[in-house]
């Protein structure tokens, strides 16, 4: 960030996002704290998973509150293992009451459990544009509880209070796990109640068993049938393509809420055409995600006209003279589903930058002086 404001504004490119042109304002403003307070101002461009005017509500992170994590994008992203996160965390409480801990494992039930709850609570509450991606940095915190819950039920497995806590871990994991298959309509249907019903014969046997053996056997059964729905989604999520810069847990891009890119990233014969420029820029396009994906298909440098919100860069007149330059092979007018389209109450559609007067101005020019010709969706015009 130093060396960034250290650099004249004549030397480098424009701070993309930001209103001032300067990093600091990019970090701690729009990547800081407007991500948890928000903002409402004309210069925001809105994200389709920004929340409604006043309630806090994310399309895919769904209403401020706590339950936020358990509900749409946001408990397929997190939610699996988070009811026995929780129920690590009373049970190590317990413990500590107890005097059954060390001072390393007090340590360790200390971080998880503060780690949890603070990111827990600022993603619950955060106003501003909330990605159910975020909730990535919970999953440490989750996995290290449920796996030090788990040792410390297991050690105390002889007595009513570790049993309790095993069958519990296996119990409401399995239940919580066939609510969200049955939520996402993934698999068979016969396949989240089999896995409930084994996990629940599990649990209810490392209640009753008396055995070293048979507590062990109930336990390997029931962790293996408590854990299947979210392995198995997960692995379906794994071998479903994904595109777009809003990755979600499972689903294929969705017009619909704007995670997919669209013609740009999926047309060949462009990718050829950009790949056998020799210019300085193989093409320019409006905005970052579009450039970007131009970039990752034919490997050529591509111009992001406005950057990623509408930022003010290049100027028509920059613009026209890179062009007279012999720098810009091509100008695209990439082919864009309804997650680039402006939709009504003068709302625009995050990253395409179609609202921003000066990229309406180059898009207007180069139609008005070169012909263009369409490849596969996307309108396509030669400047050299």
């Amino acid at each position: 960030m130093l060396t960034v404001q250290l650099v004249p504004v004549t030397a480098r490119p424009y701070v993309g996002g930001s209103t001032d042109n300067t990093v600091l304002q990019l970090a701690v403003g729009y990547n800081g704290m407007t991500r948890i307070l928000g903002r409402r101002s004309q210069r925001q461009p809105t994200d389709f998973s920004a929340p409604a005017e006043g309630n806090g509500w994310s399309r895919l992170g769904g209403g401020t509150g706590l339950r936020r994590l358990f509900t749409a994008e946001m408990a397929n992203e997190i939610s699996w293992l988070l009811p026995a996160a929780l129920l690590a965390v009373a049970f190590g409480v317990y413990l500590v009451f107890r005097w059954r801990l060390g001072r390393g494992e007090k340590a360790a039930l200390t971080m998880f459990t503060g780690w949890l709850l603070v990111s827990a609570v600022v993603f619950s509450y955060m106003s501003g544009m909330v990605h159910p991606y975020y909730t990535v940095a919970m999953a440490p915190a989750v996995a290290g509880l449920v796996g030090i819950g788990t040792v410390w039920a297991w050690r105390y497995r002889t007595g009513w209070n570790g049993r309790t806590t095993l069958a519990a871990i296996i119990g409401l994991t399995a239940v919580w796990s066939s609510i969200l298959q049955h939520r996402n309509g993934f698999g068979p249907t016969w396949l989240p109640w089999l896995l409930t019903a084994v996990a629940m014969a599990a649990a209810v046997a490392v209640l009753g068993f008396g055995s070293r053996r048979g507590v062990a056997a109930a336990v390997t059964v029931g962790v293996l049938a408590a854990v299947g729905g979210t392995t198995a989604f997960s692995i379906a999520t794994a071998a479903t393509p994904h595109q777009g810069s809003i990755p979600t847990a499972l689903k294929k891009c969705d017009a619909q809420l704007g995670n997919c890119m669209g013609d740009e990233a999926t047309n060949p014969d462009l990718a050829g055409v950009l790949a056998n420029t020799t210019t300085e820029w193989s093409a320019a396009t409006n905005g970052s995600q579009s450039a970007a994906a131009l970039e990752v298909s034919s490997g050529t440098p591509v111009m992001a006209i406005g950057g990623w919100s509408g930022d003010p860069v290049p100027t028509l007149q920059s613009f026209i003279d890179d062009v007279h330059g012999g720098k810009i092979a091509y100008y695209i007018e990439a082919g864009r589903g309804r997650s680039f389209e402006e939709k009504g109450h003068g709302e625009v559609i995050y990253g395409s930058n179609r609202g921003a007067s000066h990229t309406r101005e180059i898009t207007d020019w180069v139609a008005k002086h070169y012909p263009g010709t369409v490849i596969g969706e996307s309108t396509v015009y030669r400047l050299t």
